[in-house]
C-alpha cells in the first residue's frame, strides 16, 4: 500500500515536472528546461523501480542506449551526425555542417565567413571536453546540445531537429570552445536566431 501511495505522489511530481519543462520551452529558457527534462527521467526511473520495471536490463539495452541519443532528429541531421568520427565533438559536428552546405536538404542558411579559416580552426584545436565512462561515443557538449535541440524544435513547433536547429542549439552553449571560435567570427545565438527568423518559407537548395 506504500509503494502504490509513494508511486502515485511520484506520478503527480512527474506531472508538475512536465508541465514547468513544458513553460520553460514555451519560454525559450531551454538551459532550465533541460535541467527539468532531466528531473522528468529521473521521476520516471523511480516509478519504474518501485513498480518492479527492470531498469538495469532496459538500461544496458543496445535500444535503450540508441534512443538516448535519438532525439528525432530528421533523416538529413542523422545522415550528417552518423557520419562524424566517434567521439562526436561540437567542433566535428560544426566541420561537418560546414562542409555539406550545398549538399544538404535541410538547408542551412549559408553564414558570410570565410568558411575554410573556420574548418581549420576547429580541426586543430584541442577540444576543453571530454567524455564519460557511461557513453564514450560523445562528449559532454555534444550531449547537452542534442538535448538543447530537442527543446529548441519542440520551441520552434518542429516536429524533428533539423540541422540548421542543431547549430543553433550548440551556439546556446557559449562555454562550449567551439561556440567561442564561431563568436570570434561574428556568429552567436541571437545574431544567427535572426537571420532564421528571416529566412523565406520556400527555401530550397
Amino acid at each position: 500500500m506504500a509503494v502504490k501511495l509513494t508511486s502515485n505522489i511520484l506520478k503527480e511530481q512527474l506531472n508538475s515536472i512536465i508541465e514547468i519543462k513544458n513553460e520553460l520551452v514555451k519560454m525559450n529558457n531551454l538551459e532550465k528546461a533541460s535541467l527539468f527534462r532531466d528531473y522528468e527521467k529521473q521521476t520516471e526511473k523511480r516509478i519504474d523501480l518501485l513498480e518492479n520495471k527492470d531498469i538495469k536490463n532496459k538500461k544496458n539495452s543496445p535500444l535503450e542506449k540508441e534512443k538516448q541519443l535519438n532525439f528525432n532528429f530528421t533523416t538529413e541531421a542523422t545522415k550528417l551526425i552518423n557520419s562524424i568520427d566517434k567521439p562526436v565533438f561540437t567542433n566535428k559536428i560544426v566541420v561537418s555542417i560546414t562542409e555539406k552546405l550545398n549538399i544538404i536538404s535541410d538547408e542551412l542558411l549559408k553564414l558570410d565567413i570565410d568558411l575554410s579559416s573556420l574548418r581549420k580552426e576547429l580541426t586543430s584545436i584541442s577540444i576543453n571536453d571530454f567524455v564519460t565512462n557511461d557513453n564514450t561515443s560523445i562528449s559532454l557538449n555534444s550531449l547537452k546540445a542534442f538535448k538543447t535541440s530537442f527543446l529548441q524544435a519542440k520551441h520552434l513547433g518542429e516536429k524533428e531537429v533539423s540541422i540548421t536547429t542543431l547549430f543553433l542549439s550548440i551556439l546556446r552553449n557559449e562555454t562550449d570552445l567551439t561556440t567561442k571560435i564561431l563568436n570570434k567570427y561574428g556568429v552567436n545565438y541571437k545574431s544567427f536566431s535572426l537571420k532564421l527568423a528571416k529566412k523565406p518559407t520556400n527555401n530550397t537548395v
